[in-house]
């Protein structure tokens, strides 16, 4: 791209395969999620477990080396656009299947994702049967 350092990727190939990398690593690299066992003979123990690590974008770019922003103006080259849409479908993919097993919090995902549920919610107020009408004595 002109006017700026050379392209670390030279072809969509060697992002794509920069990419797969980032996905593999995750895959082998889960987050270690630490729980205590509550009853029994073990109680109090603590518990080291593998929990599935979700694809990111900015993790992605951190791992092959390049800024967020540089991964978005591949994606305005239109010999890079197939990959860089086949990367970003892939980790909303992942987030979301992620999120529907219950590996991710669903809420998260969902924000992330822009899945939020917008419902516009309308009250509508009735008259009470007997207003509260305060008369005064002389009134009568």
């Amino acid at each position: 791209m002109p006017g700026g350092r050379p392209n670390i990727f030279k072809t969509p190939e060697d992002l794509e395969n920069a990419a797969l990398a980032y996905f593999t690593w995750c895959n082998d690299t889960p987050w270690i999620k630490t729980d205590v066992i509550r009853s029994g003979d073990r109680a109090g123990e603590l518990l080291s477990i593998p929990t599935q690590r979700p694809y990111t974008i900015i993790a992605m770019c951190h791992h092959i080396g390049i800024d967020v922003k540089t991964f978005y103006n591949y994606e305005k080259n239109p010999e890079f656009f197939h990959i860089t849409t086949h990367i970003v479908n892939k980790i909303r993919n992942q987030k979301y299947e992620g999120a529907a097993v219950g590996a991710f919090n669903a809420n998260i995902i969902a924000r992330d994702l822009g899945l939020t549920d917008n419902q516009k919610i309308e009250l509508h107020t009735e008259q009470p049967l007997f207003p509260d009408v305060h008369s005064d004595e002389s009134d009568k």
